[in-house]
């Protein structure tokens, strides 16, 4: 069959490396993928996007991000609507099954002008994560983008659901930490603003606290230093709040490390609590330095990871994933 994966900006983010992974697992079933982006730098982005294994078509770059730095979802939703326009009238692709990941408001488009079974990829709902809806303005500007995601999400055929920094570093205080070092690692891209701003600062925050020596910055890792820091470390946090999904807990179980993680969005279904990690409560750094504590006092970090690696395994298998994505794909409504 051939399978379209219809992404907003194919980077090097959890997100983005779970939906390679299901366009990968699809591929080793025999079908035909390929994505439809709104972005993919080649310089910025999983191997398999770059290389060719899967292929990869562009749309709707040069439409703005946002607004004078302000209505970036609207923005985000104007994008996947020019992309669904291209793929169903205007790419030649032809489609069986379209992925339909993180953004909705497309699916409407893709009803009208294809037959094709179309999938939504929910990780989280999106009105779920936006954050300040206390302030009037941003209310009224998110009341029609929560009622088009609503109304458009249940347009989907089918629907698959996968229901900060500055914690972790403020933990890490002198004292039981000295022996420990904090490695702070993750995708760095310099178009966007706020991780340019975030990452100043973190790094004025280390130096506030006295703990530059005990910090190692790394942006945007290649896969195997990636690897070899999680294979390596006592424990991964992993301090996101309101996650859609989050691939790195997984990662990370599978290599055998426990996890300290939010209490919020993906993790609260991925991490199991007291057995593979612990969830603190969002934006804690108390509770993450006491998870981090009794991972070290009572030496829990070999067996949490052990079966932190099991629950991956049984779990969220490639071979599970994989099986599960073709038999949705194979069947008929």
């Amino acid at each position: 069959m051939n399978v379209v994966f219809l992404h907003p900006d194919l980077g090097i983010g959890g997100a983005e490396r779970l939906v390679v992974d299901a366009a990968l697992a699809l591929k080793s079933k025999g079908h035909l993928v390929r994505f439809v982006t709104n972005h993919h730098d080649r310089s910025h982005c999983f191997p398999e996007t770059r290389d060719g294994t899967v292929g990869v078509t562009v749309v709707g770059e040069w439409f703005p991000r946002s607004v004078l730095g302000k209505c970036q979802a609207l923005c985000a939703y104007l994008r996947m609507m020019l992309a669904a326009f291209y793929l169903v009238w205007f790419s030649g692709i032809k489609c069986d099954v379209i992925f339909v990941d993180q953004i909705s408001v497309c699916i409407p488009i893709l009803r009208m002008g294809t037959r094709a079974k179309i999938v939504f990829y929910c990780h989280f709902p999106d009105q779920l994560l936006s954050a300040g809806r206390e302030n009037l303005i941003k209310s009224l500007y998110r009341a029609p983008l929560d009622f088009l995601e609503e109304v458009t999400t249940g347009m989907a055929h089918r629907i698959l659901v996968n229901s900060q920094f500055t914690a972790a570093l403020e933990a890490l205080v002198p004292g039981e930490w000295d022996h420990l070092k904090l490695v702070i690692a993750g995708g760095y891209d310099s178009r966007v603003e706020e991780n340019v701003s975030h990452y100043k600062e973190l790094v004025e925050l280390s130096k506030k606290l006295g703990i530059e020596d005990k910090m190692l910055f790394l942006q945007s890792p290649s896969e195997l230093t990636k690897i070899a820091l999680i294979r390596t470390c006592t424990a991964l946090i992993y301090t996101p709040e309101n996650e859609h999904f989050g691939i790195v807990p997984l990662e990370a179980m599978y290599l055998g490390a426990p996890v300290v993680a939010m209490d919020s969005g993906g993790p609260k279904e991925t991490v199991v609590d007291g057995v593979t990690g612990f969830l603190t409560p969002p934006g804690d750094a108390g509770a993450v330095a006491k998870a981090m504590s009794g991972l070290l006092t009572n030496n829990d970090h070999h067996r949490m990871g052990a079966m932190g690696r099991e629950w991956v395994k049984d779990k969220f298998s490639f071979k599970n994933f994989s099986d599960a994505l073709n038999s949705l794909v194979a069947t008929d409504e």
